[in-house]
């Protein structure tokens, strides 16, 4: 076997590295999926915020501590407690 030290080098310098980029296809359910859980987040914090302002406002403890774990835990359920306890957040 012949070893051309020049014939290497040129070929190794012919040869152009391309850079690949990965295309994930995504379905409508997938899409909408994704936006449903964002919305879901941001309607959580949203939320979470509210019951952090709701503790200087009326209502008993017990009410706001519950305002609070239903806001972390439940996200935008929270806001069943918040419109139909009527003593909360007033």
């Amino acid at each position: 076997m012949n070893f051309n030290q020049e014939n290497f080098y040129s070929e190794s310098s012919n040869t152009q590295t391309q850079t690949q980029t990965a295309t994930v296809d995504v379905t409508p359910f997938g899409k909408g999926l994704i936006v449903f859980i964002c919305v879901w987040i941001l309607i959580g914090l949203v939320a979470f915020i509210l019951s952090l302002v709701c503790f200087a406002r009326s209502g008993s403890s017990f009410e706001k501590i519950m305002g609070l774990l239903l806001a972390i835990f439940f996200g935008p359920f929270y806001f069943l407690f918040y419109v139909f306890n009527k003593g909360y957040c007033r």
